[in-house]
């Protein structure tokens, strides 16, 4: 009997490290990319009086790469890729607040009224579809096209978007999105209207350059 549990410690002992190796090893099958200052994002409108466009400059979030692909596009082959697939993940978040309008204060606090910004603080990407576009050339951004979820004023959609990225060095890197056409509607957001004179047009078409880099390692 003592021998019998011995056995049986002995067999849980080895499962439990096999299961801590195994999640390590999926953990670090990837580097993981951060979200960093300098990125920027932009809404374009329109309207029955002029076009109008909101911009911003925060945008958190993700992006991790498996730990065998080099997106280097100084280079004319992708690293480690096998096919044209990128098994990237991504998750993106602008806070609705951050972003300006090039009209006033006032239609900021309209376009953040009408986004639900005071439940729905957020504007979501998560990514889930990345396909590298060939042939590349050496020396210009890596072209994408891909596919994932936009969550606005906590409606979910699915979106595809064309992407870029560019090297900036070995720790940075910039990825440009859009132009992506989307209906406010589509995401139960009104456009916007003032006394029957103002007249928001509900189409929109929004642009991003998202900064991201390796963690600073600790000295």
């Amino acid at each position: 009997m003592k021998k019998s549990y011995s056995t049986f410690r002995l067999f849980t002992t080895a499962l439990g490290c096999a299961l801590m190796i195994a999640a390590t090893s999926r953990a670090d099958d990837f580097v993981h990319f951060k979200g960093r200052p300098g990125s920027k994002v932009r809404i374009d409108g329109s309207a029955n009086i002029h076009d109008w466009h909101m911009d911003g400059n925060i945008i958190s979030g993700e992006f991790d790469v498996p730990a065998n692909v080099t997106l280097d596009s100084s280079q004319a082959a992708v690293a480690g890729l096998s096919g044209d697939k990128l098994n990237a993940h991504a998750t993106v978040r602008i806070p609705v607040n951050s972003m300006q309008s090039d009209v006033s204060s006032a239609m900021d606090a309209v376009m953040q009224d009408a986004m639900n910004a005071k439940d729905h603080p957020q504007i979501e990407y998560k990514l889930s579809e990345m396909t590298l576009k060939q042939p590349h050339a050496a020396g210009t951004p890596l072209q994408f096209d891909t596919k994932g979820d936009l969550t606005v004023n906590g409606v979910t959609k699915a979106i595809t978007m064309p992407v870029s990225i560019e090297t900036v060095d070995k720790t940075k890197m910039k990825i440009t999105g859009g132009p992506v056409p989307i209906l406010m509607t589509d995401y139960q957001v009104q456009p916007p209207t003032k006394a029957g004179i103002f007249t928001t047009h509900p189409d929109v078409k929004i642009t991003f350059e998202w900064v991201v880099s390796l963690p600073k390692q600790a000295k």
